[in-house]
């Protein structure tokens, strides 16, 4: 019984879709910003039957989610490409439920028109837009009664780590939010804060800095890291010991106000 579950979850004609049908299983993405950041908003999602994410980049939060605790999720992205690799990646480790589409967050509104989703992910977006306040309206207009937002944004501290250059090349428009910042634009849009806490301290964004700068798009260090994230991982968890005065990210979650 046990040796047709495996054969079931595990079973690919390509050796290279076996090989990650394996990894992904066991050790996740292969991405070790990821690692972080999804460990530090696991404890916030909801097994919910609709989720969609706002801005999903890669994908690899949404998938992580959706292999842990089910259901199906939505993920949008801008860029056709990229949505285009994420198909392909989901369909190579096995992942189902898992729907990408080439939409930008100011047209969510328009294309769920009504209250569908029962929880909604913007992890590291609301740095890249102008208007931000907006973008939180348009997420409460498409979630249900008591949904749930879960969002992650980098704080001005950010900048210490990565510096202005980075800033340019990945698109920020802010330098990032403290919790009194992102708590007024939360209220203006409908919602209201439930949790926070801050991450990723001095440790941490030094290791993640190098792993962006240094080898996240090197060719040679595709492989290599493939090997070193469970390395990466396991340092991660050392972050408590760093110096708790600059913390480099921020995640909230907050709910959908009741109209009364």
């Amino acid at each position: 019984m046990l040796g047709k579950i495996f054969y079931k979850k595990f079973k690919s004609k390509k050796p290279k879709d076996l090989f990650w049908r394996f990894y992904y299983y066991f050790l996740g993405v292969p991405d070790f910003h990821s690692h972080i950041r999804y460990r530090n908003v696991k404890s916030y999602f909801l097994p919910v039957k609709n989720t969609i994410e706002i801005g999903s980049g890669e994908g690899l939060m949404g998938m992580q989610y959706v292999q842990e605790f089910g259901g199906t999720l939505v993920s949008t992205e801008i860029n056709k490409d990229v949505c285009d690799n994420n198909r392909n990646f989901v369909k190579m480790v096995g992942l189902k439920n898992i729907t990408f589409l080439p939409i930008s967050a100011q047209l969510i509104k328009k294309i769920f028109n009504k209250e569908k989703f029962d929880q909604c992910f913007a992890f590291d977006v609301l740095e890249h837009i102008d208007n931000d306040e907006e973008i939180l309206k348009n997420i409460n207009s498409i979630l249900k009664k008591n949904g749930r937002l879960i969002i992650s944004v980098p704080t001005p501290w950010h900048i210490l780590y990565y510096g202005k250059e980075h800033y340019k090349e990945t698109g920020h428009v802010r330098d990032g939010y403290f919790i009194e910042d992102i708590k007024k634009k939360l209220e203006i849009a409908g919602f209201n804060l439930i949790d926070y806490h801050y991450h990723s301290f001095y440790l941490i964004s030094k290791i993640v800095f190098l792993w962006y700068q240094k080898w996240r798009h090197n060719k040679f260090m595709g492989y290599v890291k493939i090997l070193l994230n469970p390395l990466f991982q396991i340092i991660s968890y050392f972050d408590f010991l760093s110096n708790k005065e600059f913390p480099c990210h921020l995640v909230v979650v907050a709910l959908k106000k009741i109209k009364l």
